[in-house]
C-alpha cells in the first residue's frame, strides 16, 4: 500500500520551497505529524518479558484527524460513542446540498457559510418535529465538502430519529415514511438564505472575484433573488433499523482525510494516480494529480 507519510518524506520540501503560495499554519502541522506519526521522533514504549528478556518498541503515534493510520481508531472510538447513545428508535438518512451557485462563495467564507449549513438545516428538522409532533429529534450532522469524485460539492449528512422526544420519553413514527423532501427544502432555502442576507448586512460576508462587483446591497440581493428560484436539494431517505453503517459512513469525515491511502493506486515521478467514485456512472475512475481521468472500469 502507498502512505501517505512517505509521498510526505519525499517531497514535502520541494513543496514548501517551491513558493507562490499560502501554505497555513495547521497544513504546516498535520504534514509533520503524519510524517513523524509511529516513528522514535515523537517518542517510544518499550516492552520487555520478565521470562525471556524479549524486547519491543511502539512508537507513538501523532493522532491527527488527517492522519491514515490514526484516523481508523478514531473513527471507530467515534462510532461507538455516538452508538451507544442513539435512543432505540429507526433513524433516517438525510442530507442538505449547498446549491452549486453558492460554491464560489463558500470557498471564501467557508466558516461562516459551513456554520449556517448545520444551523439552517437543524432548525428545519426541529422546526418539522415541533409543528407536526410537538417533539424534538435526536440529530447528528457532519459536514462533507467533498463529493465521491472528490470534488468541492459541501454537504452535511445528518441522521434523524424516526421519533421524538415528547413529555421527556421517547415515541417512534409509524411507516416508513418522515416527510416530503421538497417540503424540507423549501423551509432550508428560506432558512439558510436569510441568514446569508443576515451575514452580508453586518458585514460578515467577504465576496470572492466573480462577486465583487456585487459590492451594493441592490446588487447582492438580485444575487439571492435568483437563489430563491433555484430548486435546493435535500435527500430523505427510508429509515434505518440498524443505523451502524451510516454512522460509521459520516464517521469518516469527522476523523479521517478524504483520500484514503487504499484509494492510491500508483505513486511514480512525483504523479499521485488515486481511484474515486463517479456516481453517475456507477464507476470507480483512477485520476492522476491533475484530476484527469486515467482509466474506468465498470463494478
Amino acid at each position: 500500500m502507498i502512505r501517505l507519510a512517505e509521498i510526505l518524506d519525499t517531497h514535502w520540501d520541494e513543496y514548501v520551497h517551491e513558493g507562490g503560495r499560502y501554505i497555513p499554519p495547521h497544513v504546516f502541522k498535520a504534514a509533520h505529524q503524519i510524517m513523524a506519526c509511529r516513528t522514535p521522533k515523537l517518542g517510544t514504549d518499550v516492552y520487555q518479558c520478565p521470562k525471556c528478556g524479549t524486547t519491543k518498541f511502539v512508537y507513538h503515534s501523532c493522532k491527527n484527524r488527517f492522519c491514515p493510520r490514526c484516523g481508523q481508531s478514531e473513527t471507530d472510538h467515534w462510532a461507538a460513542t455516538i452508538l451507544s447513545q442513539l435512543p432505540a428508535l429507526k433513524h433516517h438518512h438525510l442530507v442538505f446540498t449547498l446549491p452549486a451557485q453558492l460554491r464560489s462563495l463558500a470557498k471564501a467564507n467557508p466558516e461562516l457559510l459551513y456554520t449556517l449549513l448545520f444551523h439552517a438545516s437543524a432548525e428545519v428538522i426541529k422546526g418539522w418535529f415541533a409543528e407536526k409532533h410537538r417533539a424534538v429529534p435526536g440529530i447528528i450532522s457532519v459536514l462533507q465538502t467533498a463529493g465521491s469524485d472528490l470534488h468541492y460539492h459541501p454537504h452535511i449528512h445528518m441522521i434523524v430519529s424516526a421519533g421524538g422526544l415528547k413529555a421527556e420519553k421517547w415515541f417512534e413514527l409509524r411507516g416508513d415514511y418522515l416527510v416530503n423532501d421538497k417540503y424540507l427544502a423549501k423551509k432550508f432555502r428560506w432558512r439558510f438564505l436569510k441568514a446569508l442576507v443576515a451575514a452580508y448586512d453586518c458585514g460578515r460576508l467577504q465576496l470572492p472575484g466573480e462577486l465583487a462587483r456585487w459590492h451594493a446591497r441592490r446588487e447582492f440581493m438580485r444575487l439571492i433573488k435568483k437563489l430563491h428560484s433555484v430548486t435546493w436539494v435535500i435527500a430523505v431517505q427510508p429509515p434505518l433499523t440498524d443505523p451502524e453503517k451510516i454512522v460509521r459512513y459520516v464517521g469518516r469525515y469527522t476523523r479521517r482525510a478524504c483520500l484514503s491511502e487504499y484509494r492510491m493506486t500508483d505513486f511514480a515521478d512525483g504523479v499521485i494516480t488515486f481511484e474515486c467514485k463517479d456516481c453517475r456512472g456507477n464507476r470507480w475512475q483512477a485520476k492522476n494529480k491533475d484530476g484527469q481521468v486515467a482509466l474506468s472500469g465498470i463494478l
